[in-house]
């Protein structure tokens, strides 16, 4: 039987725990974190059984079953076009399409299921989701999506309660689950200006347009920089894919183009598996339900404004693999209005203004015309930094009055939480003001009552202050006379620690 990583049981642990006041969840874990063993779990228990997981394409519906059966040894009904799902099953695997038509959802009492499970959570807020998950007005939902980004969180927390657990990219890379990301930022002018927008991205038969005179140089830069490593290229139409794949085979590379309707689709990501196919070039067909750890560059040539797609692109290459050192992305130089198109920075920037710091950081050199290569980590490092000390010169400003306690925005920077710095609220409880108690809390805790700006801000001021609590760490009043101090680590320093050091300073 399948045994969970710590993180996937920690998450797990934390779903049912908040299932005890929230009935519906979000899970927050990137592409590439296993979330279908995560949710099969849960749905195993027979206190959540019988349960629904919900998904909008045939790859995910059979992903799911496979890893069903392999996690739990459960085998799952489908419902989905003429397979009908059993109401005698434990888990039940639906189709979105299926399942959206009135007079199939309405063979399933509105009491049926246990639990829900929407993979992809992202699609949630649309009308053809919201007429399934209304159906079932007592359920408990389970959202999970990889999107690490404040905005789309918020537009989440219209349908969703809470935010039940949540993991980052860069977590994973350092525990060893996922691959470290280098990007290549490769200085070929591509003017997004007179491409349109559909359905609220870029239009594909626009970027198709755009990018065809342009084939020929943008095969030269994989040529140059990707040409040893096993590439999946992603671009807006199929014309486009067959063309550059034409391009790339002219200079050598063992490349093929695949689409939804190609006979041969079996055998050439068989072949791209084994190796006889280096680069594969295809219009969007293999963002979800595919996986290949052994990808070693991805290139997002299909310009984007939807950060859930840019990670799905990413996510086919982020799995880690015997003798792969990093996951490269080829990053072009996209001339376009400002915070509209995903970047790699949107991987792991939880706002839109470190996203931005990271992404001209990493421009300047491009726009010199010169190739630059960038530690992903690194520069999302550099970005927090500047901000962090941005805030600090906002706090300098406010400084002179005299308090027995700490700015919660100060306390945040002084332990090294820029997230919790720069908190906005996402689920609707969240934007509540605080409760009389939590600011009772905060005070005895030594924490400015005043600087608590909603219920969501006290609850992750107070998560913070128990886990430094809990693990022994320097209260909020000793972390702030540490770095008044100068103290290298006042974040990281124990209590007894901080005691020894301010006693000292203090001729005590």
């Amino acid at each position: 039987m399948h045994e969970l990583r710590q993180y996937q049981r920690d998450a797990a642990n934390a779903a049912w725990k908040g299932f005890r006041e929230f009935r519906k969840q979000l899970m927050v874990l990137p592409t590439g974190a296993g979330k279908t063993v995560i949710f099969a779990k849960m749905a195993a228990h027979p206190s959540l059984q019988p349960a629904l997981i919900l998904a909008h394409r045939d790859e995910l519906i059979s992903q799911a079953v496979e890893k069903i059966l392999d996690v739990t040894g459960l085998n799952a009904s489908i419902e989905k076009a003429v397979c009908r799902g059993s109401k005698h099953s434990e888990i039940v695997v639906g189709s979105m399409a299926t399942l959206a038509g009135l007079d199939r959802l309405d063979t399933w009492p509105s009491d049926h299921f246990k639990m829900v499970v929407v993979d992809e959570a992202h699609h949630s807020l649309s009308k053809s989701w919201q007429t399934v998950l209304e159906h079932f007005p007592e359920t408990k939902v389970l959202g999970v999506t990889a999107t690490p980004h404040r905005g789309d969180r918020k537009n989440l927390g219209k349908f969703f309660e809470n935010v039940c657990y949540e993991i980052s990219l860069l977590d994973l890379v350092h525990q060893g689950y996922l691959s470290p990301i280098k990007v290549r930022t490769v200085p070929l002018k591509i003017d997004l200006s007179k491409v349109g927008r559909s359905a609220g991205d870029y239009s594909e038969a626009d970027s198709g347009a755009l990018l065809e005179p342009m084939l020929e140089q943008i095969g030269d830069t994989i040529f140059e920089f990707a040409k040893e490593r096993k590439s999946l290229v992603f671009l807006p139409l199929r014309q486009t894919s067959r063309k550059l794949c034409s391009v790339l085979q002219g200079r050598g590379l063992a490349a093929e183009h695949i689409d939804g309707d190609d006979p041969e689709r079996k055998q050439k990501l068989e072949d791209f598996k084994s190796g006889k196919i280096t680069h594969l070039c295809n219009a969007m067909l293999l963002t979800e339900g595919y996986d290949e750890p052994s990808i070693e560059c991805i290139i997002p040539l299909r310009p984007t404004a939807s950060q859930p797609l840019y990670a799905q692109m990413v996510g086919r290459g982020t799995r880690i693999y015997p003798d792969k050192d990093f996951l490269l992305i080829l990053d072009y130089l996209w001339l376009h209005e400002k915070h509209t198109l995903i970047r790699p920075a949107h991987l792991i920037a939880g706002t839109t203004e470190i996203a931005s710091s990271m992404t001209e950081m990493s421009e300047i050199e491009a726009g010199k015309g010169l190739t630059a290569d960038f530690d992903l980590e690194a520069l999302h490092a550099d970005a927090l930094h500047e901000r962090e000390e941005s805030l600090r010169r906002e706090l300098a400003k406010k400084a002179g009055r005299k308090s027995r306690t700490v700015d919660a925005l100060e306390y945040a920077l002084n332990i090294g939480e820029l997230a919790l710095a720069e908190y906005e609220p996402s689920m609707e409880w969240e934007e509540l003001p605080p409760t009389v108690k939590q600011l009772e809390i905060m005070a005895r805790m030594g924490i400015t009552p005043e600087s608590i700006t909603c219920r969501g801000h006290a609850a992750k001021v107070m998560n913070a202050i128990f886990f430094r609590t809990k693990n022994h760490l320097a209260t909020a009043k000793q972390v702030y006379w540490l770095t008044k101090y100068g103290h290298p680590h006042p974040h990281s320093v124990s209590e007894i620690e901080a005691t020894k050091f301010l006693s000292k300073r203090w001729g005590k």
